[in-house]
Protein backbone atom coordinates (compact mmCIF):
# COMPACT_ATOMS: atom_id res chain seq x y z
CA UNK A 1 0.00 0.00 0.00
CA UNK A 2 1.68 3.23 -1.26
CA UNK A 3 1.02 6.29 0.22
CA UNK A 4 -2.59 7.94 -0.79
CA UNK A 5 -3.40 4.31 -2.03
CA UNK A 6 -7.15 3.82 -1.84
CA UNK A 7 -5.84 0.35 -0.52
CA UNK A 8 -4.61 1.70 2.32
CA UNK A 9 -7.83 4.46 2.97
CA UNK A 10 -11.40 4.95 1.59
CA UNK A 11 -10.90 8.09 1.71
CA UNK A 12 -7.95 9.14 -0.41
CA UNK A 13 -9.57 9.20 -3.36
CA UNK A 14 -13.27 10.35 -2.90
CA UNK A 15 -13.83 11.12 -6.61
CA UNK A 16 -13.90 7.35 -7.19
CA UNK A 17 -17.37 7.51 -4.89
CA UNK A 18 -18.57 10.33 -6.64
CA UNK A 19 -17.49 8.05 -10.13
CA UNK A 20 -19.40 5.04 -8.59
CA UNK A 21 -22.72 6.71 -7.72
CA UNK A 22 -22.77 8.24 -11.43
CA UNK A 23 -21.79 4.69 -12.72
CA UNK A 24 -24.72 2.84 -10.59
CA UNK A 25 -26.93 5.99 -11.37
CA UNK A 26 -26.40 5.30 -15.57
CA UNK A 27 -26.94 1.91 -15.26
CA UNK A 28 -30.69 2.28 -13.20
CA UNK A 29 -31.13 4.25 -16.41
CA UNK A 30 -30.10 1.90 -18.96
CA UNK A 31 -32.56 -0.26 -17.05
CA UNK A 32 -35.45 1.84 -17.39
CA UNK A 33 -35.71 1.42 -13.53
CA UNK A 34 -36.55 4.40 -11.83
CA UNK A 35 -34.69 5.90 -8.61
CA UNK A 36 -31.92 7.41 -6.85
CA UNK A 37 -28.82 6.16 -5.97
CA UNK A 38 -28.10 7.58 -2.00
CA UNK A 39 -24.55 6.65 0.05
CA UNK A 40 -25.04 3.78 1.91
CA UNK A 41 -23.76 3.24 5.82
CA UNK A 42 -20.32 2.41 4.59
CA UNK A 43 -17.91 4.77 2.35
CA UNK A 44 -18.52 3.25 -1.28
CA UNK A 45 -21.31 1.07 -0.53
CA UNK A 46 -24.70 2.62 -1.91
CA UNK A 47 -28.36 2.21 -1.64
CA UNK A 48 -31.00 2.25 -4.18
CA UNK A 49 -34.58 4.56 -3.24
CA UNK A 50 -36.88 3.63 -5.11
CA UNK A 51 -39.84 5.73 -7.13
CA UNK A 52 -42.70 3.37 -7.16
CA UNK A 53 -46.21 3.80 -8.41
CA UNK A 54 -49.21 3.76 -5.71
CA UNK A 55 -51.21 1.43 -8.23
CA UNK A 56 -49.45 -1.81 -7.02
CA UNK A 57 -51.39 -3.48 -4.49
CA UNK A 58 -49.44 -5.54 -1.81
CA UNK A 59 -51.29 -8.56 0.31
CA UNK A 60 -49.68 -9.13 3.62
CA UNK A 61 -50.07 -12.83 4.15
CA UNK A 62 -50.06 -13.13 8.12
CA UNK A 63 -49.15 -16.45 9.45
CA UNK A 64 -50.80 -16.36 12.82
CA UNK A 65 -48.94 -18.92 15.80
CA UNK A 66 -51.61 -18.26 18.50
CA UNK A 67 -49.95 -15.38 20.34
CA UNK A 68 -52.51 -12.67 20.46
CA UNK A 69 -50.36 -9.90 21.74
CA UNK A 70 -47.46 -10.64 19.03
CA UNK A 71 -50.12 -10.45 16.21
CA UNK A 72 -51.57 -6.50 17.86
CA UNK A 73 -48.24 -5.65 17.99
CA UNK A 74 -47.05 -6.72 14.35
CA UNK A 75 -50.42 -5.48 13.07
CA UNK A 76 -50.03 -2.25 14.60
CA UNK A 77 -46.42 -1.78 13.53
CA UNK A 78 -47.60 -2.08 10.21
CA UNK A 79 -50.50 0.43 10.70
CA UNK A 80 -48.40 3.59 12.06
CA UNK A 81 -44.76 2.60 10.18
CA UNK A 82 -45.55 1.74 6.67
CA UNK A 83 -44.88 4.53 4.25
CA UNK A 84 -46.77 2.38 0.96
CA UNK A 85 -50.00 2.50 1.69
CA UNK A 86 -51.44 -0.04 -0.79
CA UNK A 87 -51.72 -3.14 0.69
CA UNK A 88 -54.75 -5.28 2.09
CA UNK A 89 -54.24 -7.66 5.64
CA UNK A 90 -54.79 -11.60 5.86
CA UNK A 91 -54.48 -13.32 8.63
CA UNK A 92 -54.36 -17.23 8.61
CA UNK A 93 -54.57 -18.88 11.68
CA UNK A 94 -55.17 -22.33 12.44
CA UNK A 95 -58.08 -22.49 15.40
CA UNK A 96 -55.79 -20.27 17.21
CA UNK A 97 -57.21 -16.29 17.82
CA UNK A 98 -59.92 -15.77 20.05
CA UNK A 99 -63.13 -13.84 19.72
CA UNK A 100 -61.55 -10.44 21.10
CA UNK A 101 -58.58 -10.56 18.65
CA UNK A 102 -61.55 -11.32 15.99
CA UNK A 103 -63.37 -8.17 16.93
CA UNK A 104 -60.13 -6.39 16.70
CA UNK A 105 -58.85 -7.45 13.35
CA UNK A 106 -62.74 -7.15 12.16
CA UNK A 107 -62.62 -3.26 13.03
CA UNK A 108 -59.76 -2.28 11.15
CA UNK A 109 -61.13 -4.40 8.07
CA UNK A 110 -58.45 -7.35 7.84
CA UNK A 111 -59.06 -10.47 7.27
CA UNK A 112 -58.88 -13.69 8.81
CA UNK A 113 -58.93 -16.88 7.03
CA UNK A 114 -59.46 -19.99 8.99
CA UNK A 115 -58.23 -23.74 8.73
CA UNK A 116 -59.51 -26.30 10.76
CA UNK A 117 -57.16 -28.56 10.01
CA UNK A 118 -53.63 -30.19 11.89
CA UNK A 119 -51.69 -26.66 11.77
CA UNK A 120 -48.80 -27.14 8.42
CA UNK A 121 -47.64 -23.62 7.72
CA UNK A 122 -47.09 -23.98 4.08
CA UNK A 123 -50.54 -25.08 3.72
CA UNK A 124 -51.29 -22.19 5.62
CA UNK A 125 -49.43 -19.31 3.65
CA UNK A 126 -51.22 -21.39 0.41
CA UNK A 127 -54.56 -21.09 1.73
CA UNK A 128 -53.39 -17.40 2.52
CA UNK A 129 -52.60 -16.50 -1.41
CA UNK A 130 -55.50 -17.79 -2.50
CA UNK A 131 -57.42 -15.48 -0.72
CA UNK A 132 -55.27 -12.31 -1.41
CA UNK A 133 -56.10 -9.63 -4.34
CA UNK A 134 -52.66 -8.29 -4.81
CA UNK A 135 -50.20 -8.65 -7.63
CA UNK A 136 -47.38 -9.05 -4.50
CA UNK A 137 -48.02 -11.33 -1.98
CA UNK A 138 -45.87 -10.13 1.44
CA UNK A 139 -45.66 -13.21 4.08
CA UNK A 140 -45.18 -12.24 7.43
CA UNK A 141 -45.00 -13.88 10.66
CA UNK A 142 -46.73 -12.73 13.69
CA UNK A 143 -43.81 -12.43 15.76
CA UNK A 144 -42.54 -9.84 13.44
CA UNK A 145 -42.73 -5.56 14.24
CA UNK A 146 -41.80 -2.94 11.48
CA UNK A 147 -38.78 -0.99 12.01
CA UNK A 148 -38.26 0.97 8.72
CA UNK A 149 -41.00 3.25 7.32
CA UNK A 150 -40.05 2.27 4.09
CA UNK A 151 -39.87 -1.82 3.91
CA UNK A 152 -42.47 -2.29 1.23
CA UNK A 153 -41.10 -0.18 -0.77
CA UNK A 154 -37.59 -1.42 -0.43
CA UNK A 155 -38.87 -4.99 -1.07
CA UNK A 156 -41.11 -3.81 -4.16
CA UNK A 157 -38.79 -2.02 -5.99
CA UNK A 158 -36.82 -5.44 -6.55
CA UNK A 159 -39.70 -7.88 -6.70
CA UNK A 160 -41.10 -5.60 -9.80
CA UNK A 161 -37.98 -6.53 -11.74
CA UNK A 162 -38.87 -8.94 -14.14
CA UNK A 163 -35.91 -11.66 -13.13
CA UNK A 164 -36.35 -11.14 -9.51
CA UNK A 165 -38.58 -13.64 -7.70
CA UNK A 166 -38.26 -13.83 -4.38
CA UNK A 167 -37.30 -10.73 -2.00
CA UNK A 168 -36.07 -10.91 1.81
CA UNK A 169 -35.85 -8.60 4.80
CA UNK A 170 -33.07 -7.96 7.23
CA UNK A 171 -34.71 -9.22 10.63
CA UNK A 172 -33.38 -8.35 13.98
CA UNK A 173 -33.26 -9.65 17.70
CA UNK A 174 -34.76 -7.18 19.69
CA UNK A 175 -30.86 -6.15 21.09
CA UNK A 176 -30.03 -5.61 17.52
CA UNK A 177 -28.05 -8.24 16.77
CA UNK A 178 -28.87 -9.95 13.26
CA UNK A 179 -31.32 -12.96 13.04
CA UNK A 180 -31.93 -12.92 9.52
CA UNK A 181 -29.62 -11.22 6.90
CA UNK A 182 -30.10 -14.33 4.05
CA UNK A 183 -29.49 -17.76 3.92
CA UNK A 184 -26.48 -19.82 2.85
CA UNK A 185 -27.06 -23.15 1.77
CA UNK A 186 -24.61 -26.05 3.40
CA UNK A 187 -23.57 -23.96 6.92
CA UNK A 188 -24.03 -26.50 9.32
CA UNK A 189 -24.77 -29.75 7.10
CA UNK A 190 -27.75 -27.90 5.75
CA UNK A 191 -28.39 -23.58 5.94
CA UNK A 192 -27.20 -21.22 8.06
CA UNK A 193 -28.04 -17.60 8.27
CA UNK A 194 -24.55 -15.32 7.84
CA UNK A 195 -23.86 -12.95 10.36
CA UNK A 196 -26.42 -14.07 12.83
CA UNK A 197 -26.07 -12.44 16.51
CA UNK A 198 -23.32 -9.98 14.83
CA UNK A 199 -23.87 -6.13 15.17
CA UNK A 200 -26.80 -4.47 13.10
CA UNK A 201 -24.54 -2.46 10.87
CA UNK A 202 -21.46 -4.75 11.56
CA UNK A 203 -18.41 -4.79 9.00
CA UNK A 204 -18.17 -8.05 9.50
CA UNK A 205 -17.70 -9.14 6.07
CA UNK A 206 -16.78 -6.00 4.40
CA UNK A 207 -20.25 -4.83 4.97
CA UNK A 208 -22.15 -7.51 3.35
CA UNK A 209 -25.20 -7.03 6.52
CA UNK A 210 -25.40 -3.46 4.72
CA UNK A 211 -26.02 -4.04 0.78
CA UNK A 212 -28.51 -6.05 -1.24
CA UNK A 213 -27.54 -9.12 -2.57
CA UNK A 214 -28.73 -12.36 -3.94
CA UNK A 215 -28.69 -15.18 -2.40
CA UNK A 216 -30.14 -18.87 -2.67
CA UNK A 217 -32.53 -18.54 -0.08
CA UNK A 218 -34.28 -15.95 2.06
CA UNK A 219 -36.53 -16.37 5.60
CA UNK A 220 -39.97 -16.93 4.99
CA UNK A 221 -40.94 -14.39 8.35
CA UNK A 222 -40.71 -11.60 6.20
CA UNK A 223 -40.83 -12.34 2.06
CA UNK A 224 -42.46 -10.96 -1.05
CA UNK A 225 -42.91 -12.93 -3.70
CA UNK A 226 -45.13 -11.70 -7.07
CA UNK A 227 -48.21 -13.63 -6.87
CA UNK A 228 -48.19 -15.00 -10.40
CA UNK A 229 -44.26 -16.91 -9.66
CA UNK A 230 -45.97 -17.64 -6.32
CA UNK A 231 -48.86 -19.73 -8.61
CA UNK A 232 -45.68 -20.55 -11.36
CA UNK A 233 -44.12 -23.14 -8.79
CA UNK A 234 -47.79 -23.94 -7.14
CA UNK A 235 -46.59 -22.63 -3.52
CA UNK A 236 -45.19 -23.88 -0.93
CA UNK A 237 -44.83 -27.87 -0.70
CA UNK A 238 -47.14 -28.81 1.75
CA UNK A 239 -44.72 -31.90 2.98
CA UNK A 240 -42.81 -29.20 4.37
CA UNK A 241 -44.90 -28.44 7.74
CA UNK A 242 -43.12 -26.17 9.36
CA UNK A 243 -39.41 -26.07 9.25
CA UNK A 244 -37.28 -25.40 5.64
CA UNK A 245 -40.45 -24.54 3.41
CA UNK A 246 -38.99 -21.21 3.12
CA UNK A 247 -35.52 -22.79 1.80
CA UNK A 248 -37.19 -25.56 -0.87
CA UNK A 249 -39.30 -22.53 -1.73
CA UNK A 250 -37.01 -20.28 -3.13
CA UNK A 251 -34.78 -23.06 -4.38
CA UNK A 252 -37.77 -24.02 -6.78
CA UNK A 253 -38.77 -20.36 -7.63
CA UNK A 254 -34.62 -20.60 -8.61
CA UNK A 255 -34.91 -23.59 -10.77
CA UNK A 256 -37.35 -21.09 -13.03
CA UNK A 257 -34.27 -19.10 -13.01
CA UNK A 258 -35.86 -15.94 -11.01
CA UNK A 259 -33.14 -14.83 -8.59
CA UNK A 260 -33.91 -14.21 -4.96
CA UNK A 261 -32.74 -10.90 -3.04
CA UNK A 262 -31.66 -9.86 -0.12
CA UNK A 263 -32.29 -5.93 1.41
CA UNK A 264 -30.94 -4.38 4.12
CA UNK A 265 -33.25 -1.83 3.96
CA UNK A 266 -36.30 -3.44 4.96
CA UNK A 267 -35.87 -3.86 8.51
CA UNK A 268 -37.98 -5.60 11.10
CA UNK A 269 -37.40 -7.12 14.31
CA UNK A 270 -38.03 -11.00 14.48
CA UNK A 271 -38.96 -12.86 17.97
CA UNK A 272 -38.62 -16.14 16.62
CA UNK A 273 -40.02 -17.50 19.61
CA UNK A 274 -43.47 -18.52 18.31
CA UNK A 275 -43.85 -22.45 17.28
CA UNK A 276 -42.88 -21.08 14.01
CA UNK A 277 -39.04 -20.68 15.33
CA UNK A 278 -36.84 -23.44 13.31
CA UNK A 279 -35.85 -26.12 14.91
CA UNK A 280 -34.84 -29.33 13.18
CA UNK A 281 -37.21 -31.34 11.89
CA UNK A 282 -35.07 -34.84 10.97
CA UNK A 283 -38.01 -35.89 8.58
CA UNK A 284 -38.21 -32.48 6.69
CA UNK A 285 -34.33 -32.54 6.63
CA UNK A 286 -33.80 -35.30 4.78
CA UNK A 287 -36.75 -34.46 2.22
CA UNK A 288 -34.80 -31.08 1.29
CA UNK A 289 -31.23 -33.18 1.41
CA UNK A 290 -32.91 -35.96 -0.89
CA UNK A 291 -34.41 -33.29 -3.15
CA UNK A 292 -31.71 -30.22 -2.96
CA UNK A 293 -28.75 -32.71 -1.99
CA UNK A 294 -26.32 -31.45 -4.56
CA UNK A 295 -26.41 -27.58 -4.40
CA UNK A 296 -26.90 -27.98 -0.35
CA UNK A 297 -23.09 -28.29 -0.61
CA UNK A 298 -22.08 -25.98 -3.21
CA UNK A 299 -24.14 -22.50 -2.91
CA UNK A 300 -23.51 -20.21 -5.79
CA UNK A 301 -24.04 -17.23 -3.99
CA UNK A 302 -21.05 -18.08 -1.60
CA UNK A 303 -17.71 -18.41 -1.75
CA UNK A 304 -15.98 -22.05 -1.49
CA UNK A 305 -13.35 -20.61 0.12
CA UNK A 306 -15.41 -19.66 3.48
CA UNK A 307 -16.45 -21.50 6.04
CA UNK A 308 -19.66 -23.75 6.51
CA UNK A 309 -19.21 -24.93 10.06
CA UNK A 310 -19.66 -21.07 11.53
CA UNK A 311 -21.98 -18.17 10.48
CA UNK A 312 -18.96 -15.25 10.34
CA UNK A 313 -18.20 -15.74 7.44
CA UNK A 314 -14.93 -15.97 8.06
CA UNK A 315 -12.09 -18.31 6.23
CA UNK A 316 -12.32 -21.79 5.88
CA UNK A 317 -9.29 -23.96 7.71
Amino acid sequence: MIEGSAAASSEAKPYAFVAAKKALTEHLDRRQISAEIIDGIWPGHYQISFNLPTTERVSIVILASGQPDSLRTCITSIENKTSYQNYEIIVVENQSIDTELRKYLSSRSHRVVSSQEPFNSSRLINLGAKHASGAYLLLLHDDTEVISADWIRSMLGFCRQKEVGVVGAKLLYRNDLIQHAGVILGIKGVAGRPLRRFPRNTWQGSGAACDARNYSAVSAACMMIRKCVFEEVSGFDEQYSATYNDIDFCLRVREERYRIVWTPWAELYHDDSSSLGRNRNSYEVACLKRRWGGILTNDPYYNPNLTLRHEDLGYRV
